[in-house]
């Protein structure tokens, strides 16, 4: 019975809740909502997407240094080794190894340091600097000293300059007499070439002759000899013939005979005799003529080893005359841009003295040195007493130009970055401004060994009213991947879509609030582009729902 009871209760307590369950359903049902309407403005501009890490201002440093050159200046000369060649032979000499001598020294300038006291540091550390407020006070005596040494190398170097102005006037007629040179030299290297060989030439024929001559007499003495030496040995043979048969012969038996043969044996001694003669002359002719052939022949060797030099030396000045003389519009040019060279180094030694004088007279303005900046200072690197000379450093402060945040992206990103790239900053301490950067620097690649990654430190340039930067503040880096610039934009809120086209709600001047279909593109994610439909200026409708009973 008590089983019953329980079971009945609780079937009735289903029923309940069935019920309070179906109340439900219809108040929801019954419910309505009501919609809320907020406007917004089209804009337009830049709508961009990229990549956002997070990161925070460093305010970087500037050290102003004593930038003023009052180093005194020390002119040194210098031989240049070439030499001054005089009179016509001189400036062909000149020209012929292509080359203008216009002095025999090269003038540089140096410089030496100089220095001016400290006599009182008009600032400190922590203090608030505008540029121009005075931060030293230096010696008068130092200060006079300096001015009086620039004084003087301005007199010097405008002295010097008016003396090369004066010097180069008569070295550019040098030069162009020397131009002048080169061409006629060069008009008549040809017949000066001819002329020169025709000399040895002829010489060198003479001895050609000589030698031709001599030959032939030797030919015709040794030919001479030839036939006489026959004709010589065949009358010796005759002659001792004879001289055997008489030797032979009865004088008494025979005397006729033997008288007859002794007188042909006495003109046949002479006709050996004159024969022998007549030899012995052509030997000694030959002889002669063989000496000549040798004497001539050495001649003709020098005299055509003399042709051969006198054709390479007239050659060689030929050559060089006409190089001369082609190249004379070049050296001329050469000589000339050299003087104008020297006349530049004078003009800029005489600028730099004038204008270490004025810049000192400007910088240096009742014995003070003031800021070139802006900022809080951080050291002062001088005191009383001390040697400040160019480029010691006076103080440092932070550098307001130098705005910059660090970013660390993952290889992936890092691809898609490059230097020069536009970013976008946002600071947590100005929600509604974004400012312009570009990135200045992308680091060397990092090895992360607790993740296995690699990561990319990325530094980027802010820019932007130096007041609104202090050190430390955080924000957002976006490095911009994708910008579409000078469009017209809505908030995405205010678009709906009813399958593939657009629209916006307009409330018209009587108060209904009407659908207009606009197309739209690029999309940052919270704006997007309106291509048709919206001009600037133009108040578009956000839709909320808000239940009402």
């Amino acid at each position: 019975m008590k089983s019953k009871k329980i079971t009945a209760v609780m079937l009735g307590a289903g029923s309940f809740l069935v019920i309070i369950i179906l109340i439900l359903i219809v108040l929801c049902m019954n419910k309505e909502e009501e919609s809320v309407y907020k406007e917004t403005a089209v804009e337009y501009g830049n709508l961009s997407v990229g990549i956002t890490e997070s990161s925070s201002i460093d305010v970087g440093s500037v050290t102003q240094t004593f930038s003023l050159d009052i180093s005194a200046l020390i002119k040194e000369e210098s031989s240049d080794g070439q030499t001054q060649s005089s009179g016509q032979q001189g400036i062909m000499e000149q020209y012929m190894i292509g080359q203008f001598s216009v002095g025999g020294s090269s003038i540089s300038y140096s410089s030496q340091s100089a220095e001016v006291s400290v006599e009182e540091v008009m600032v400190s550390v922590g203090e608030e600097i505008t540029e121009g407020d005075l931060l030293l006070k230096l010696t008068q005596e130092s200060v006079e000293e300096i001015r009086s040494q620039l004084e003087e190398d301005f007199a010097e170097a405008q002295a010097d300059l008016n003396a090369i102005e004066t010097e180069q006037k008569s070295s550019k007629v040098s030069a162009a007499q020397n131009y002048n040179s080169s061409i006629v030299y060069g008009e008549y290297a040809g017949s000066e070439y001819t002329e020169a060989i025709k000399e040895a030439q002829e010489e060198a024929e003479e001895k050609q002759e000589s030698l031709e001559k001599a030959q032939e007499e030797l030919t015709q003495y040794t030919q001479e000899l030839t036939a006489l030496t026959e004709e010589y040995n065949t009358a010796v043979v005759y002659c001792t013939n004879i001289k055997e048969t008489l030797e032979n012969m009865d004088k008494i038996s025979q005397p006729a005979w033997y008288l007859s043969l002794e007188e042909t044996r006495q003109t046949a001694q002479e006709t050996v005799d004159n024969l022998l003669e007549e030899k012995e002359r052509l030997e000694e002719s030959i002889t002669t003529s063989t000496n000549e052939v040798e004497t001539f022949t050495d001649e003709l060797a020098k005299a055509q080893r003399e042709l051969e030099l006198v054709k390479l030396t007239a050659q060689q000045t030929y050559d060089l005359r006409m190089l001369a003389s082609n190249t004379a519009q070049e050296n001329y040019d050469i000589t000339i841009g050299y003087l104008e060279e020297e006349a530049k180094e004078e003009e800029k030694a005489y600028n730099s003295a004038k204008e270490k004088l004025e810049e000192f007279d400007s910088v240096i303005s009742e014995y003070g040195i003031y800021s070139e900046y802006d900022g809080v200072i951080t050291e002062v690197s001088v005191e009383a007493g001390d040697a400040v000379t160019t480029d010691t450093a006076i103080l440092t402060l932070y550098n307001a130009d130098d705005i910059t945040m660090e970013v660390t992206l993952e290889e992936s990103s890092a691809q898609e970055v490059a230097i020069g790239d536009a970013v976008n900053i946002s600071l947590t301490a100005y929600p509604d401004t974004v400012y312009n950067g570009t990135v200045a620097e992308i680091g060397d690649a990092q090895y992360d060994t607790s993740t296995g990654t690699v990561y990319y430190t990325v530094t980027v340039k802010v820019e932007g009213k130096a007041t609104d930067f202090y050190q430390g503040m955080t924000g957002e880096v976006t490095f911009i991947t994708k910008e579409m610039k000078e469009v017209t934009y809505v908030s995405n809120r205010a678009i709906t879509r009813e399958g593939i086209n657009s629209y916006v709600k307009i409330k018209e001047e009587n108060g209904n609030i009407i659908k207009k279909e606009v197309k739209t593109g690029f999309s940052d994610g919270a704006n997007v582009e309106i291509t048709e439909g919206l001009t600037k200026g133009d108040v578009v409708l956000i839709e909320s729902k808000v239940g009402d009973k």
